[in-house]
């Protein structure tokens, strides 16, 4: 595998420098502040950098580029970043660059499954599944 094949993102695109930074800066972030603070904490500080930072919806390259960058690191990051840090991380960088995505978890029963994901503008942003008709939200930021 060559270098520049190494470095592109899941859908071919290859990503550039300061978005593979941005990415590892915002897994190291999410995932510290999910290890680290309890989840309604983790909440209220997503909601206040929303409130300060979050001018207007990413546009869908915009949120492509996010996802891509939040799942990039994930690759290589020492413990294997989970749903949960990936999405906080892709809402973290949308809200870098002064976007608004909404950070959402959910449960489904029988059986019991936990999933976090990324809206943007009601609509899950890169999901295999409907996570919408699987999972019934629980928790949103």
């Amino acid at each position: 595998m060559n270098r520049r094949a190494a470095l592109s993102a899941q859908d071919g695109q290859v990503l550039p420098r300061r978005d593979r930074f941005a990415g590892v800066c915002a897994v190291v972030v999410a995932s510290g502040l999910i290890r680290l603070l309890p989840l309604r904490r983790v909440r209220a500080v997503v909601s206040r950098m929303k409130a300060r930072a979050a001018r207007r919806p990413p546009t869908p390259e915009e949120a492509q580029r996010a996802w891509a960058a939040a799942q990039r690191p994930s690759v290589v990051f020492f413990g294997r970043p989970g749903c949960m840090e990936l999405s906080l991380a892709m809402v973290l960088l949308c809200l870098f660059r002064r976007t608004d995505a909404t950070w959402c978890m959910g449960v489904a029963m029988r059986p019991f499954e936990a999933h976090a994901w990324v809206e943007v503008e009601g609509r899950p942003v890169n999901e295999v599944t409907d996570v919408t008709a699987r999972f019934r939200k629980v928790l949103t930021a």
